[in-house]
């Protein structure tokens, strides 16, 4: 039903009430990426060519506290989210959710 009816003739079928009653049934995993793709859009025009120019962008540089770093020096994605915590900490001082000592990931 997917690859026949819905997929081919997204603009017209996407909203229809039997769509919904089917994607909330489970969407297949065969055809998955492809309705999220339709379903998601893309307004912005990312082209793949545009998207890699971005992740290389942000893998040359990080910039913390208006100083460049080379991305070396953060071996992960820990390292990362440590500083976000410490930055959210100093930007929202007065709110404790974003305090360092009561912040916690899952």
């Amino acid at each position: 039903m997917w690859e026949t009816e819905i997929i081919p003739h997204w603009d017209e079928k996407h909203h229809l009430k039997k769509t919904y009653e089917l994607s909330e049934e489970g969407i297949p995993s065969k055809v998955r990426g492809k309705v999220w793709l339709l379903a998601i859009g893309n307004d912005l025009n990312i082209t793949e060519e545009l998207y890699d120019i971005c992740v290389n962008r942000a893998k040359k540089s990080l910039k913390v506290d208006s100083k460049v770093v080379d991305n070396s020096d953060f071996v992960g994605k820990e390292d990362t989210l440590e500083l976000i915590v410490t930055d959210l900490s100093r930007t929202f001082p007065s709110l404790g959710i974003f305090q360092v000592n009561i912040f916690f990931f899952f």
